[in-house]
């Protein structure tokens, strides 16, 4: 299952520690980003060992976070920009590892 947020997806490209919860990474969208959790957009972070990756989206009734381990090859994130959006193809294909 993807996120279908109501708004943009978004790939930030520095390392996150996972373990932080939907307050923490709330905290990173608006402290880091300059965005708005509660926009509607959706926020894609990953590992440092890009083995992990953990998406979180605000639905209108509440916090969603989707976390996802790859088992084998880690996630391509390009570090030309600090937040790059992803496209519904782009972020199929970068949830399959590719």
């Amino acid at each position: 299952m993807l996120p279908a947020p109501s708004g943009r997806t978004w790939l930030y490209h520095a390392p996150v520690d996972l373990r932080k919860s939907y307050r923490s990474l709330c905290a990173v969208v608006e402290q880091e980003l300059k965005r708005t959790a509660k926009s509607g957009d959706a926020f894609v972070f990953v590992n440092r060992q890009r083995t992990l990756a953990k998406v979180l989206w605000w639905d209108r009734t509440g916090w969603c976070l989707l976390l996802k381990r790859l088992s084998a090859g880690k996630f391509r994130v390009s570090e030309q920009m600090q937040l790059h959006e992803l496209q519904a193809d782009r972020m199929r294909m970068f949830f399959d590892g590719l």
